[in-house]
Parts: C-alpha cells; structure tokens; sequence
C-alpha cells in the first residue's frame, strides 16, 4: 500500500532496517512490518485508496464462504459481508489489531482470527474445526509485506473452492516515488502478474487511479479514460502513472467487473485543506526569508569566521603532518617494541618449559622423598622393635651373669668342701694303710686277711678291705659317719625369662 501522507497511526520498528533483506520468518507483530490504516482517522486521500479496493474486492459478492487475508482493523471484512459474503473469515498476524477489529468492524458471519497467513493449509483448524476452502479470497496490500510472496500465493491457491476467486492488490513503489520502510520487498511493475499467470489459467489486470478520490479501471487503460481522469484531477498532460495494480485470478472464466470511482466523500474541504496548508507554506516561505536576510546581514562576519577558520586549518593542517611524522616514528618504535615482545616471548616459552621440567624433577623428588619418609617410618618401627627386644634380652643376660656368680660362689664353696674331704680321705687311707700293715705283720690279721681275704690296692696307691659302707671298719663308712650326711646339692635356679608378646619364646640357656 502507498506511504501515508501524514504520520502513522502505527510506529515503525526501531530495531528493523528498511532496508534488510526478507526475513527468514515472517514477524510475530504488526507493528514490525506491516502498516495499520483506519479508514475513520486516517488523511482523507489516503483513506479512500484503501476502501476503494475493498470496494473493489466487494464487486464479487455475494459469495458463500470469504477470506480476508491481512484484515487488519477489519473495515474490509466488513465491507464483505455488508456486500453480501455468507461467512467471512478474517485472519491478520498482529493481536491487537484482531482485537480491535472485533471491536470496531463487528457483523453477523464475520469472524476474526490471529493467524500467520503462511501457515494456513487446507487441513488446518482453527478451534478444532477445518478450516475449508473458501470461495473469494481477498488479500489487498498484504503481500508485499511478507518473505516469500510466491509462496503465499501457493498457499491462498490451495485454500480456493473449485472456481473460487483470488482478488490480491499490490501498490508499486517505484512509480509513486516512495520508499515505504514497512515493505520487505518492492514488487515490479510485471512481477505480481507473472507470478498469477503461471498458476491460475484466467488472469485479468487492474489499474489503480487516484483522483480526488480513487479510482479501478480495467487494463489496458484507453487513451480517453486518460484524458477523463485528467479532467476530473484537472491535470495538464501529466506523465500517465498508475499507482497500484489489482488482480483477479481463477481456474475458471473471471466475472466482469464494472469500472469503479471512490471518491471524497468532502472533496471541497479536501482542497480547503490544501489551500490551508498553502498558507502555512507560505507562512513558513515568509519566516525562511527573513532568516536568509538576515543570513545575508552577517555575511561579513561569516567572512571573516571563515578567513579565521582557513588560517586555523592551514594550522591544524601543519600540526597534522608534524602529528603525522611523529605517529610514523612512534610505529617505528613499536614495530621495534613488538620484536623485542616476540624475542621475549619466546624466551618466556623457554623458561616456562624449563620451569616445567623442573617442576616435573620436583614432584618427583616429592614422591621419592614421600617414599623414604615411609620407609623411615618403616626402620625406626623395625628399630623400636629391636631395642625392645635388646633391652629384653639385656635384662636376660644381667639375669644369666647374676646366675652364673650365684653358681660361681656355689662352685667355690663345694670346690673347698670337696678339698678337705680329699684330705680327710687321704688321711683316712694313710690311716687304713697303716692299719693294714699293721694288722699284716699280725697272726690274727692274717687270719682275718688271710689269702683268699680281700686285699685294697691300687695303681694310685689307694687301698681299702672293700667292707660295707656300713661295718665299723671300713675307711669310707667311718669317714661318712664321721661326716655325718652330705648335705644336698643346691640346685642352681634357672634363668629368668622374659617373653615379647610380639615375638616367640625362646629357651633358657
């Protein structure tokens, strides 16, 4: 649809460029891409254009089932069913602007949905019901206004009704002169046609002509409905414009469709309104002159500002190359700088990497010195160990010496006691001796110790009459008696044991 004249009642996206490619998808809200028009606040002029193509699309009623693709503010919906549509469905992307349709354009039949028009299918619902196929479907100043316009017309040519109609309008923006930032793409003069020819078999064209009102002809347009619209805009041989194009599209043959004006419904007060804003120009004229005078009296001081100004840029100019030569001489001393930065980094590489190694030989000392503190802790137990058992066995051996004295001085007293028993028996055999002889050299000493008696000798001169232990007589008997009993041997006590519970028992000595 053509720019808006005067500001819109819908702002512009502040984050979309007018000028960026076609989306990947289509926006989720009006505002971003599409224009809003509402014919009852809208500049007369534009309004008209916008109500003449819905006059236009209402020229094909009545029609049981319609489709108004993009109903914005829903007027056209409207004006559908006022012209005799039996059920009117319309769909628009933006929320609000449903909202505000339902609102401000209610009517039996008509009903309004948020809805991306790229997504309706023939199986498609809409509160679980099929959405169907439709026998008009309108869909004015909307395609320009989406990504992939072809595919939009696949989409509408399958939702048609056999021998349904496709009524879609498509303004050119290069013959108005505009550059409309809510469009995505800008439609030549034969795109719209090409592309409806090559998918409905009966294609018929449209001009939209704006006059004090709007006006539709069937094209080609004659060289006398020219020369009528020039009479009715008072134009003088003005360059033959046609602003806006509108297609009719079936598989079947297209119904004929009269010529249609719109036209202001308060055209005198249309043109009051230009001549009023004439004034207001003129006005403006008026004040922009005064200015340019007074412009013109400070010329000479502007002169002379601009004189001072050429001499400070002669300066600015020389301090620039003095600047100039200095930057070349501080990107030597950088160029310098950054060698020097590289050779350090790549010293820094080598201590890092030396650093590294050595950080590798002291973990590993760690680990050998983790292993030896063990093996420390190993000995010294081992050595707890074996001082345990040398004091064990140095508490044994004191006991064995304290033994071994006892047995000593025990020794030594039975080596005494057994000296002078030798001695009392070595005198008791010299005794004996002497009383053998002398009882030999006797008659009754013969008799008793005749031949067949028994004789003590021997090799170490010792001698007995091998009596009894007990007879009166006898050497060894009396010494004993003269003794008296031996006393006991004292039996030397044992060594003193002393058992690790850790470690076996061993044997006494």
């Amino acid at each position: 649809m053509p720019a808006q004249s005067e500001q819109s009642p819908v702002q512009d996206d502040p984050h979309q460029s007018p000028h960026e490619g076609a989306h990947p998808s289509p926006p989720q809200s009006a505002d971003a891409c599409l224009e809003r028009i509402d014919p009852a606040e809208a500049d007369p002029h534009l309004a008209t254009q916008h109500l003449a193509r819905y006059a236009w699309a209402a020229s094909l009623m009545p029609a049981p089932r319609v489709l108004d693709c993009g109903c914005g503010l829903g007027y056209g919906s409207a004006m559908l069913a006022d012209a005799g549509a039996g059920e009117v469905l319309g769909i628009d992307i933006a929320a609000d602007a449903v909202e505000e349709a339902a609102r401000l354009y209610p009517r039996p039949g008509v009903t309004h949905r948020c809805v991306d028009a790229m997504t309706l299918e023939v199986a498609m619902t809409l509160d679980g019901a099929s959405v169907g196929r439709f026998d008009v479907i309108v869909c004015l100043e909307v395609i320009e206004h989406v990504a992939e316009p072809q595919k939009l017309l696949d989409v509408l040519k399958s939702l048609l009704a056999p021998g349904g109609v496709l009524a879609v309008s498509c303004p050119d923006d290069e013959a108005i002169g505009v550059d409309n930032p809510f469009h995505i793409w800008e439609a030549g003069p034969d795109d719209l046609g090409r592309w409806l020819r090559s998918r409905f078999a009966h294609v018929s064209e449209h001009a939209e002509l704006h006059t004090m009102g709007t006006a539709v002809r069937p094209m080609p347009i004659e060289e006398g409905v020219w020369q009528e619209l020039r009479a009715q805009t008072m134009g003088t041989g003005r360059e033959q414009v046609i602003p806006g194009r509108l297609f009719l599209a079936a598989d079947t043959p297209l119904p004929a469709i009269p010529p249609l004006t719109v036209q202001l419904a308060d055209g005198l007060g249309y043109v009051r309104d230009l001549l009023s804003a004439k004034g207001w120009l003129d006005a403006k004229l008026e004040e922009h002159r005064g200015l340019v005078a007074d412009l013109e009296a400070s010329a000479d001081g502007a002169i002379a500002e601009r004189d001072r100004l050429r001499a400070r840029v002669d300066e600015l100019e020389r301090e620039n190359a003095y600047l100039k030569t200095r930057v070349n001489d501080l990107q030597a001393w950088a160029d310098q700088q950054t060698e020097r930065l590289a050779e350090a980094w790549k010293a820094k590489e080598g201590v890092d990497a030396e650093l590294k190694a050595r950080d590798e030989i002291v973990e590993e000392m760690r680990r050998w010195a983790e292993e030896q503190t063990g093996r420390v802790q190993e000995l010294w137990e081992a050595k707890t160990w074996l001082d345990e058992q040398l004091r064990v066995k140095t508490e044994r051996v004191e006991g064995l010496e304290a033994i071994a004295a006892s047995l000593g001085q025990r020794l030594e007293n039975e080596g005494r006691l057994l000296r002078r028993w030798a001695g009392e028996l070595l005198a008791e055999k010299v005794r004996l001796a002497t009383e053998l002889e002398r009882r030999s050299g006797s008659p009754a000493g013969k008799r008793a110790f005749g031949p067949g008696g028994a004789r003590i000798a021997s090799t170490n001169g010792e001698a007995g009459d091998g009596g009894s232990a007990d007879s009166p007589k006898s050497p060894r008997g009396g010494a004993a008696d003269r003794r008296g009993q031996e006393p006991a041997r004292p039996t030397p006590p044992g060594p003193r044991q002393t058992q690790n519970p850790t470690e076996p028992r061993e044997p006494g000595p």
